[in-house]
């Protein structure tokens, strides 16, 4: 079935999706399902496995792909497909609404996060440890969502001043002057491979030095069960990460966009179609 997929006259990274959501498939045992006659039964399958719409609609895409290639017809998958796309639609819709009544701008996130590099002072006027130590996670936290669209996945890292050898990690490694964001394993590693920025910061590489005086640090503790909670409320205004970069996308032009496609491993039109709450009218090359 992959022959299939690269005999397709699409760009590289598409094949690539492709690919991976037919390994989805074949990881859950249910590839068998592509080429069947009984298109109901493709469906039922595919809505028992999955619980997320997007999942669910990717898993649809892949059969019609595949069985286009077949010469199959996909009358019924191709009804489903549109229905769970709507569904997505509203979803989002409803979730932009909420998210522009709050009004909250990009200026308002960075001055936010500014707030994170103060050391806050007790009422003993000594240096509250355990609030700095929070707050400088907050700082990481936010800055890497804020300026390289980070998804949770790919905050579950390291702070490390070792030079890192592992491949399949996250790690922030701290030098003197900079701090390198290594990220191996996030949504779309698999499509994307590694990424690395580089960071100069000077109040991040700071925090990242503190961080790490005694050693190693996780951003995430090993103890914490809940890693999507325990982020979201260590963002500005409690918003998570998905806000958060539809915040940055609202407030970006289409050379940013294009930045933000790279950093965050999502096709520019799925951020123009998800991610922008005003629904900017670019269109958007290849190239």
């Amino acid at each position: 079935m992959k022959e299939i997929i690269n005999k397709l006259n699409v760009l590289d990274s598409t094949k690539k999706c492709y690919i991976s959501d037919l390994d989805y498939l074949t990881r859950y045992n249910i590839d068998w399902i592509i080429d069947k006659e009984d298109q109901n039964l493709i469906c039922e399958t595919i809505y028992n496995t999955f619980d997320t719409l997007l999942r669910i609609k990717k898993s649809l895409n892949i059969c019609i792909v595949i069985r286009n290639g077949l010469g199959l017809d996909s009358t019924i998958v191709r009804a489903q497909r549109k229905n769970v796309i709507s569904k997505i639609n509203e979803t989002t819709s409803s979730a932009n609404i909420k998210l522009k009544k709050k009004d909250i701008s990009l200026e308002n996130l960075i001055e936010d996060l500014s707030s994170y590099c103060k050391s806050p002072v007790a009422s003993t006027k000594k240096i509250d440890r355990n609030k700095e130590i929070n707050n400088y996670t907050k700082f990481i936290i936010n800055y890497l969502i804020i300026f390289f669209q980070c998804r949770n996945l790919d905050l579950d890292l390291v702070i490390t001043r070792d030079r890192p050898g592992g491949i399949y990690d996250n790690y922030l490694y701290v030098k003197p002057d900079e701090v390198v964001f290594i990220r191996n394993f996030y949504k779309t590693s698999k499509n994307y491979g590694q990424k690395t920025r580089t960071i100069t910061n000077k109040d991040f590489v700071l925090i990242c030095n503190k961080l790490t005086k005694n050693g190693d640090y996780d951003l995430i503790p090993e103890h914490i069960s809940n890693v999507n909670n325990f982020i979201k409320v260590r963002t500005c205004f409690s918003l998570g990460q998905g806000a958060i970069a539809k915040v940055v996308v609202a407030n970006s032009s289409i050379s940013d966009l294009k930045q933000i496609s790279d950093n965050r491993g999502t096709d520019i039109n799925t951020l123009l179609n998800y991610y922008d709450i005003f629904k900017k009218d670019i269109k958007v090359s290849d190239s």
